[in-house]
């Protein structure tokens, strides 16, 4: 896992260090990335780059 997932997963574990993380208490979230990257990790067929598995799997398991 690298860029372009680096910062949303850095931001996660930003906000982790701040509240706790009750996955079951999230609704959804927000990812923004700029255009030219997001066809790379969004909804990628392998879960190493598919940034939405990584920010879930994140918050699951509290890290990677």
């Amino acid at each position: 896992m690298g860029s372009p997932n680096q910062a949303p997963l850095d931001a996660v574990e930003a906000i982790a260090k701040q509240t706790p993380l009750d996955p079951e208490a999230i609704e959804a979230i927000t990812v923004r990335l700029p255009t030219n990257v997001i066809g790379i990790v969004d909804n990628g067929p392998m879960a190493d780059v598919c940034c939405q598995h990584l920010v879930a799997l994140y918050i699951v398991d509290g890290g990677l």
